[in-house]
């Protein structure tokens, strides 16, 4: 249960309006942008996420982008975020419990993974592996969508923000990751 009210259409006034009406036209209402819309400035900052996206689809094709969107997002652990990429690792013809990376996606994985992890140690072997694919502007829409990635993550997660319905059947799919209980123990 989501710790703060998923807003109605019909509860919505003024730029939070605007903002659901436009949702709702397109039917692109989710869960989350329902939470976001308690507020239409925190709502207009986490959409800059699409822009983030279509930016990184051109850089690393779709494909790529959904592996590393899934990668940041089981890391860290977000069930409705990792929900929605299994669905798309699905979409792809992919089994997301199977997955086998060639080099170039392997190391937006690693990075995926070290960034959500520990992003003040990030590797610079990792560096040298992505520069092998990717130059200067690459590689900062390649980070930059990962800490866009992370802040959806974080949202979803601290406010438990509930599964959207058409992720119900894949539900049993989200496996939370495990990393921090050896932080939690130490």
């Amino acid at each position: 249960m989501a710790r703060i009210k998923l807003v109605e259409q019909n509860e919505t006034k003024g730029a939070e309006k605007e903002r659901f009406d436009e949702l709702a036209g397109r039917n692109a209402v989710t869960n989350m942008k329902r939470g976001l819309l308690n507020d239409a400035a925190t709502y207009d900052a986490y959409m800059g996420w699409y822009t983030s996206w279509n930016r990184l689809v051109e850089v690393i094709g779709e494909k790529d982008a959904v592996l590393y969107a899934h990668a940041i997002s089981t890391t860290n652990s977000c069930q409705l975020c990792s929900l929605f990429f299994i669905s798309d690792v699905k979409g792809l013809g992919l089994d997301p419990n199977n997955l086998v990376y060639d080099e170039k996606e392997q190391v937006l994985f690693d990075l995926g993974q070290a960034i959500v992890k520990d992003p003040t140690s990030v590797s610079d072997e990792i560096f040298e592996r992505l520069r092998k694919f990717f130059n200067d502007v690459e590689i900062v829409v390649i980070v930059g969508f990962a800490g866009q990635m992370i802040a959806t993550n974080n949202f979803n997660s601290v406010l438990k923000i509930d599964v959207d319905q058409r992720l119900l059947p894949i539900l049993g799919e989200f496996k939370p990751a495990t990393w921090r209980n050896a932080l939690k123990n130490s």
